[in-house]
């Protein structure tokens, strides 16, 4: 499956953005594992499991998304990432 590959700008601390993410994400169900530097996540979805990681550089997080359902675009989780840490600020 292909992977998905994008960056972010966020206005927080890389701090407060991985901790927001990993309380959003366990929130949700899924698993965490990182820090303000680097890290993988999973969230699973009724279309299956997204799985991917990240790493924070000066103001943008960039995401690698690993394993994806196959109805579910990347432009679709981008999308909704990019929703989620404009909230952020």
């Amino acid at each position: 499956m292909a992977q998905c590959n994008f960056s972010i700008p966020f206005n927080s601390s890389a701090e407060a953005l991985s901790a927001k993410a990993q309380q959003a994400i366990m929130g949700a169900g899924g698993t965490f594992q990182g820090d303000s530097n680097a890290g993988n996540f999973g969230v699973s979805t009724p279309l299956g499991d997204i799985r991917g990681s990240y790493q924070i550089q000066g103001g943008s997080i960039m995401v690698t998304i690993t394993s994806k359902p196959f109805l579910v675009s990347c432009g679709m989780i981008e999308k909704q990432l990019r929703g989620y840490f404009q909230t952020m600020a």
